[in-house]
């Protein structure tokens, strides 16, 4: 897959992916573009878990206010030889 899906059918088993926010406003992110994966989030271990998307910019901050709407793989790491 190389074009960008619909976030719906964006996977929710963990696996991380680059999305477009399209709250960039809200988000602080310039270009849109985020890494995102589904997560349990929740604030104290004792509460029920709360599945949601769970978005950093590239630099591995946490990003607020999202409005995911479509996704793609990530690229594959270069090859080191």
């Amino acid at each position: 897959m190389k074009d960008w899906q619909p976030i719906e059918t964006a996977p929710k088993d963990g696996t991380r992916f680059i999305a477009y926010d399209s709250d960039t406003d809200g988000g602080g992110v310039a270009s849109g573009l985020v890494i995102a994966r589904w997560d349990d989030v929740r604030e104290f271990d004792d509460e029920p878990p709360i599945f949601e998307w769970y978005v950093t910019d590239f630099d591995g901050g946490d990003v607020l206010g999202v409005n995911l709407t479509h996704w793609m793989p990530l690229p594959p790491p270069p090859n080191p030889s």
